[in-house]
């Protein structure tokens, strides 16, 4: 029947159900109900049947500890997680990682589910708060995963910008160390130019978002990065100068 779910074949599991088959009955590898399948892979009427019609587990784990509405979030699903929260999905609820639904959201570039889950499934969220297992804003998470819209959509909710995760790593740091080089590149511009993240901010190892770019070789970050960078030394010797003129050699 899991695999019915899995599949989105609804007449299926309708069948199964009927014979007597536990609606919360797991599958042997990894642990996924039925719903939990039916969200993984975005089979809303599934979804739909398994909570209203067969009572489900709205809020039944995996072996991983993930829930239907923590996959459903994951994979950008938004119609499937309203529905769950609708059902009394544990929004709040942390897997074994300390992770949320949220942070899942936040992953999935996913405006949509972002959205939701903070502004009408109310979801504990603070945009200066630190969210994750390792100290990481929501802010970092959506910086993370390459998303400029969900950035701005967290900048826009008072995000601090240069807040720091456990090992010292801002969101523009988390932005300069993603592979995918043009979206690191949009948000590294973004989160300078518009959000005024601080380029030379080092996190716990000494290293600035360009030494991380560098390492995995984001040419396109770094060449801006070094622009910004000497750009605004530039500036801060000017300003230095002017408020210190240079001595005219006179007694």
């Amino acid at each position: 029947m899991v695999y019915a779910a899995r599949d989105g074949d609804l007449e299926t599991v309708k069948t199964m159900l009927a014979r007597g088959v536990s609606v919360n009955a797991k599958d042997d590898t990894n642990g996924y109900t039925a719903l939990i399948w039916g969200a993984c892979n975005c089979h809303l009427k599934v979804v739909q049947y398994l909570v209203e019609d067969a009572k489900a587990n709205v809020n039944a784990m995996n072996k991983y500890g993930w829930t239907a509405l923590i996959h459903g979030a994951r994979n950008g699903h938004s119609e499937v997680v309203q529905h769950l929260v609708e059902a009394k999905a544990d929004v709040n609820y942390k897997d074994d990682s300390g992770m949320t639904a949220l942070i899942f959201g936040l992953s999935s570039c996913n405006l949509e589910v972002v959205k939701y889950l903070i502004e009408d499934a109310k979801s504990n969220f603070n945009a200066q708060a630190n969210i994750g297992p390792i100290g990481q804003t929501a802010l970092m998470y959506g910086a993370a995963s390459g998303d400029l819209k969900v950035v701005q959509y967290l900048v826009d909710a008072k995000a601090n910008v240069n807040a720091k995760d456990n090992d010292g790593q801002t969101a523009l740091i988390h932005a300069a160390r993603s592979y995918q080089i043009l979206d690191a590149y949009k948000l590294v511009l973004y989160l300078i130019d518009e959000a005024n993240a601080n380029v030379n901010a080092k996190d716990n190892s000494g290293k600035t978002a360009l030494v991380h770019a560098a390492s995995i070789g984001s040419g396109l970050v770094v060449d801006y990065l070094k622009a910004t960078i000497q750009r605004t030394t530039s500036k801060l010797q000017r300003e230095a100068t002017h408020i210190n003129p240079p001595s005219s050699g006179l007694v």
